[in-house]
């Protein structure tokens, strides 16, 4: 048995059993109640090969689950971009960070750390996203990781 995760630039494969385990150890460890409810749809279809698209309603959990995968170098990847497939050893996480820290003069901390009664470092607003890209670079998959 099969799990195809697909969008518009890659169809993702992995072995169910696998699938299975790695998205219980996220359930023991995060308790993200959408990753209950898609352990309940994968182990309720009687079918050989279970596939996912993107606009499936639990297709950004098992995002996060993919790049949990990928990680464990499970899985094969199909680029639709340059029409090869890739073992999950082949492929390369970005991580990025959006953060950027305006320019600020010591003046202008200072008072607005006293106006705020501000204890150390300003909490600057970003985000966190992770994207699986091939070894041409093409992102075939990304998803937010963290926001501030």
């Amino acid at each position: 048995m099969e799990i195809n995760f697909q969008n518009i630039y890659v169809k993702l494969t992995f072995d169910c059993q696998q699938t299975i385990k790695s998205l219980q150890r996220r359930i023991r460890k995060y308790q993200v109640p959408e990753d209950i409810q898609l352990l309940q749809w994968i182990q309720q279809i009687s079918d050989n090969d279970i596939t996912i698209n993107a606009d499936h309603l639990l297709a950004n959990r098992f995002s996060c689950l993919a790049f949990d995968l990928i990680s464990d170098d499970q899985g094969i990847a199909y680029c639709n971009n340059c029409c090869s497939q890739y073992k999950a050893t082949d492929l390369t996480i970005n991580k990025i960070s959006t953060i950027q820290r305006p320019s600020r003069t010591k003046k202008v901390l200072k008072l607005l750390k006293r106006e705020f009664n501000i204890k150390g470092k300003f909490n600057t607003p970003g985000f966190g996203i992770k994207q699986l890209l091939c070894p041409e670079d093409h992102i075939l998959l990304s998803v937010r990781t963290w926001m501030s």
